[in-house]
C-alpha cells in the first residue's frame, strides 16, 4: 500500500550542516533521506541542527516548473519559494530567519524579503530538489 501525506510538512536538515554528529553510532544520511527519521542525524552535543519543514506542491505548481527553461537553480528557488514552510535554528547575519509567505490564489508563496535573506545558492538546490522529490508520486520519494 502507498499511502501519500500531502498536507503534513516534512523536516529536512541540509547534508552539510555543520552540526551533525557523523561520529555518533546512529548517524546514517541514507536511512534519513528514505525515512524522514531525525534519529539518523543526532546532533553534536550542544548544537542544533538548522530545520527546514518542507511541503509537497501542489499539482499545477509541480507541472509549470517544468515547463521552464530548464535552468535548475531556478526550478529549484520555484520550489523553495512554494515549499519551505519554516525553518528553525537557521541565522542570517546573527539573526534568527522568519520566513514570510504572501497568498496566490489557492497557493502560500515565500515573500521576496524572506527568500532574499535565505538565498544562498547550495541552500536553494538542496531544498528545491527535496522538495521537488516530495512532490513527486514515486513511493521512494514520500519518506517522512
Amino acid at each position: 500500500m502507498i499511502r501519500l501525506n500531502t498536507t503534513k510538512p516534512v523536516v529536512y536538515v541540509l547534508s552539510t550542516d555543520p552540526a551533525q554528529d557523523k561520529e555518533h553510532q546512529d548517524f546514517n544520511w541514507g536511512k534519513f533521506l528514505l525515512t524522514g527519521d531525525m534519529k539518523y542525524v543526532p546532533a553534536i552535543a550542544g548544537e542544533k541542527l538548522a530545520l527546514f519543514h518542507l511541503s509537497r506542491l501542489g499539482h499545477r505548481r509541480y507541472i509549470s516548473m517544468f515547463g521552464k527553461s530548464g535552468n535548475e537553480l531556478e526550478v529549484c528557488e520555484e520550489a523553495v519559494r512554494y515549499g519551505l514552510r519554516r525553518v528553525e535554528y537557521y541565522e542570517v547575519d546573527g539573526e534568527p530567519l522568519v520566513l514570510s509567505h504572501k497568498e496566490e490564489g489557492n497557493e502560500r508563496r515565500m515573500t521576496e524579503e524572506s527568500f532574499g535573506r535565505l538565498f544562498e545558492p547550495s541552500v536553494i538546490l538542496e531544498l528545491g530538489k527535496r522538495i521537488i522529490m516530495l512532490s513527486d508520486m514515486s513511493p521512494l520519494s514520500v519518506a517522512g
